[in-house]
């Protein structure tokens, strides 16, 4: 979105400053202006609140009437001398942050020369100005700031995508480069230089998922034929079925628990290891089940 500042002083250009807005209001619509930064609350920082708003715009419109030089305050000193001036401010901050400031002349009122103005202010005699008369010339001379604006928006946004897209563009060749470098003899220093966290611990990536489940099988093998074969209690078909699949749910618990405590707690799958870890970690789950079935 476009965003446009318009300084204008009361005293010398309310009414135009009002016309003005209102075209503009028409083209980019509300959100796009600023233009009254007297509604800052009491107790604020002016500057830093003028500094806000003008560095958030794109273009600042000053419109410069007949008396927007000789405007006084209740002391009778030229408004513009002041340090502490809104309108003086404005224009300062838009000139320091390079905002895209466009004098706006309006009935045939000449630029101020530089005798005409403070320091801060002299780079503004520099600036192109756009002239707006009244009618029948109004519509057609403010029709022309409008596509200076649109044209300064276009550029804008064009100037953004390229720094975009270099931007993209360095960081591809970036990746590109450092992947590349991944076919050379160096991979181990690269990956650890790259991907410090990433550690691989050779005590616990042996296989203990495996030696934990071939150590489960053998003892639900042992456990079926205790239960079924040298036990001298006749089981139905329901029975067995339900006998059989209490047995395989305490070993595939027992076998994922030792598992899990042979990776991150002991860091070690040899097989003793995980047969005397399996084997209490087992009494426990049927033990849990006998309970289960006497209650």
């Amino acid at each position: 979105m476009t965003h446009i500042f318009i300084s204008y002083r009361r005293e010398d250009s309310a009414g135009e400053a009002g016309r003005i807005y209102d075209y503009i209001e028409n083209k980019f619509g509300r959100e796009a202006i600023f233009k009254d930064v007297d509604v800052i609350d009491p107790g604020d920082n002016f500057r830093d609140r003028i500094n806000e708003a003008v560095g958030e715009c794109q273009v600042l419109l000053a419109i410069i009437g007949r008396r927007w030089l000789q405007v006084q305050d209740a002391d009778g000193h030229r408004r513009l001398d002041n340090p502490a001036d809104w309108v003086r401010l404005e224009i300062e901050i838009a000139l320091t942050r390079n905002v895209r400031v466009i004098p706006v002349l309006l009935d045939g009122v000449e630029m101020p020369g530089l005798q005409d103005l403070p320091e801060s202010l002299q780079p503004l005699c520099y600036r192109n100005a756009a002239r707006v008369r009244h009618d029948p010339d109004f519509r057609k001379d403010i029709e022309r700031v409008i596509r200076v604006i649109e044209q300064h928006s276009t550029e804008r946004q064009k100037v953004k995508q390229q720094e975009v897209q270099q931007s993209t563009q360095q960081l591809l060749n970036s990746s590109n480069s450092r992947f590349a470098n991944l076919n050379s003899g160096n991979q181990q220093s690269l990956i650890a230089k790259y991907v410090p966290s990433v550690q691989i611990n050779p005590d616990y990536t042996d296989g203990s998922c495996v030696k934990t489940f071939v150590i489960a099988t053998i003892f639900f093998a042992l456990e079926l034929v205790i239960t079924f074969n040298l036990s001298n209690s006749d089981y139905n078909a329901y029975e067995t079925g339900h006998m059989t699949g209490q047995i395989i749910a305490h070993h595939i618990m027992a076998a994922l628990t030792t598992g899990a405590i042979s990776k991150f707690l002991l860091k070690k799958s040899q097989w003793l290891t995980t047969l005397a870890t399996y084997i209490p970690v087992c009494a426990i789950f049927i033990g849990l089940g006998i309970l289960g079935k006497s209650q």
